[in-house]
């Protein structure tokens, strides 16, 4: 029994520890200052899954941003109420309606294999961008993407926020995706690693994203983690940037059915590409010289954020019980410590109590989600939420 207390604590100490340096590199972060130059050519895709009213307000969002910038937009809707389609024609989109639901398999893989197909060329268009249905976008982000040097870079990552945080899922998602902007994309840049994208709001060369799609596996879930396996395993040595300024804000869920089905697509998908891809992951590591593949095999087995604080808080509880600080008090040390640096900035003192609550809420629905999420029933699919 004291043998496994131990491996459980050295495993909990580890994602600890590779969390708080991640998190600590990431809150030095700086972008680097550069000429701003005009942007070259850039296709937005918009697949829009069952739109509802939000996605006019996403659109009205994108004509103000676009301003006078090189950037074209195609709207792909799949099973929407023509009143949306008939308001969105107004805006002078090109647009196209098509299901897919007659296909087996991962429904976005097919309608991201159809827009590179049929409606993204690298010759008319250097770069590409991917919106959610409910991305609302900052009106000044072809201003900044301007000012990055768009071209010394593959992919260059923009930074999602929430539009409120008066709920505590709300909150507690708010505060999950500023530890990802923390450690996966500023830490691991500013330790010299790649970043790791999010499902939108990324500007990715065009010729590169479809390549990765391409590649992308028959029976995987989802698709960011996915596409980033074939990214850092593939021939190119990828160039990528964080920028904090290229800002698309989103609703965030407040019920907790549609929060489980959204963990579930995402575990699904992380588990998924952990334990199918950590060989191709290995061998890029170690046969090809690009480390950066077996560091991301680290970012997808880590177990949940949340059940590794409570897992690490309830090690330190029985430490405390026998009047001790010692080895099982450590993971949740640095675990805590990692939190404060991330979500102190993010909220105010009344938000804690939300913030507990919200944390109770999705700590069950996350246990759920992280053990059916390899289920034969989901590989091969993906799981729509809104």
């Amino acid at each position: 029994m004291e043998l496994i207390s131990i491996i459980i604590t050295s495993l909990l100490l580890f994602f600890a520890v590779y969390g708080f340096i991640l998190v600590l590199a990431g809150a030095t972060y700086k972008t680097k200052n550069v000429t701003p130059r005009t942007l070259t050519s850039i296709k937005i895709l918009l697949p829009a899954y069952k739109p509802d009213q939000t996605f006019l307000q996403v659109l009205e969002s994108v004509r103000k941003a676009k301003k006078n910038h090189p950037v074209d937009v195609f709207i792909l809707f799949q099973e929407a109420n023509q009143d949306i389609v008939q308001s969105a024609e107004k805006f002078g989109f090109d647009f196209e309606q098509k299901r897919f639901d007659h296909l087996s398999g991962n429904s976005y893989r097919h309608v991201l294999q159809y827009l590179c197909n049929h409606h993204l060329d690298e010759n008319t268009h250097e770069y590409m961008l991917i919106l959610d249905k409910d991305n609302i976008v900052d009106e000044a982000f072809f201003d900044h993407l301007a000012k990055t040097s768009l071209t010394d870079y593959h992919i260059i990552q923009g930074a999602r926020k929430p539009l409120q945080t008066t709920e505590g899922i709300q909150l507690f998602d708010a505060i999950s995706e500023r530890y990802n902007d923390l450690m996966l994309r500023k830490g691991k840049l500013q330790l010299g690693g790649a970043l790791e994208i999010s499902g939108s709001a990324a500007v990715i060369k065009t010729n590169l994203f479809k390549y990765a799609i391409k590649q992308m596996d028959e029976e995987a879930p989802g698709y960011d983690k996915n596409f980033m396996v074939k990214l850092l395993t593939g021939p190119v040595k990828l160039r990528t940037l964080f920028e904090d300024a290229l800002i698309v804000r989103e609703e965030k869920t407040t019920e907790i059915n549609n929060y489980q089905s959204q963990r579930l697509r995402w575990f699904g998908e992380q588990y998924f590409n952990a334990f199918y891809n950590s060989k191709s992951l290995i061998k890029a590591a170690f046969l090809q010289g690009k480390f950066r593949s077996f560091d991301y095999l680290i970012t997808l087995i880590r177990p949940p954020r949340s059940l590794q604080l409570v897992g690490s808080g309830l090690l330190a509880a029985s430490d405390l019980i026998d009047l001790n600080f010692g080895y099982l008090s450590l993971p949740f040390f640095f675990n805590a410590v990692s939190f404060g640096i991330v979500a102190v900035p993010a909220m105010k003192l009344h938000q804690v109590k939300r913030l507990i609550i919200g944390l109770n809420k999705v700590l069950f629905s996350n246990v759920i989600a992280s053990v059916t999420c390899l289920k034969k029933k989901y590989r091969n699919t993906f799981i729509h939420t809104r």
